[in-house]
């Protein structure tokens, strides 16, 4: 009875395995761990754009400030506090960065040009990856291919070109002047909401 037992559990396993092996196995689904491993490698992160003014109508010049601001010694380091800005106070903010905290990372669904000016571009081809670093505006990013930078229009309408797996994470700094020469640096993630009217040439 025991061996009768044995032989039908032994020859259930042998047919359930073998229904399995029949099946199809199931089709792959785009993944940033897919993507990636395709693809050339990024770019170190963080990654640090200098000169950057994450957005549209965004620029460096006269700031004032409208709540108090923290500015700190070293950019990139909060433990640091230089002074406090105060309200009403006008300041030249004659630089910055963003840095890339995180790539992005987006396929190409068809081929399309990328390009670094509009004198100077290049193809890529279908199911290639690009990581994002900074968002430029209207729809425009840097991207990393091939260790250079270009620029893509990251989503346009009614013509999905890229396909997003993930989007860039920044972070933007800011270096601040005082009227009395004192230099500081702004973290601006920390101090948006309204804290500084100047940097919007759109309004």
């Amino acid at each position: 009875m025991k061996a009768s037992l044995r032989f039908f559990l032994t020859a259930l396993c042998i047919a359930a395995i073998t229904g399995c092996a029949d099946r199809p196995a199931p089709e792959a689904t785009p993944s940033e761990e897919v993507a990636q491993a395709s693809a050339p490698a990024g770019p170190a992160v963080p990654y640090r754009v200098e000169g950057a003014c994450p957005f549209e109508c965004c620029m460096y010049g006269e700031w004032t400030a409208t709540r108090p601001l923290t500015a700190y010694a070293e950019a990139g380091d909060t433990t640091g506090v230089a002074f406090t800005i105060e309200p009403g106070a006008t300041f030249s903010a004659d630089t910055g960065y963003v840095a890339v905290i995180q790539t992005g990372l987006v396929v190409t669904s068809r081929p399309v040009e990328v390009y670094r000016s509009f004198e100077s571009s290049r193809s890529v081809g279908a199911g290639d990856t690009l990581y994002l670093l900074d968002y430029v505006g209207e729809g425009v990013y840097n991207a990393w291919l091939a260790d250079s930078v270009y620029q893509i229009e990251a989503a346009m309408p009614g013509d999905p070109a890229y396909r997003t797996l993930r989007d860039p994470e920044q972070t933007w700094w800011a270096h601040a002047v005082l009227a009395d020469g004192r230099a500081g640096w702004l973290w601006r993630d920390e101090n948006e909401d309204g804290a500084i009217s100047g940097y919007d040439g759109c309004g």
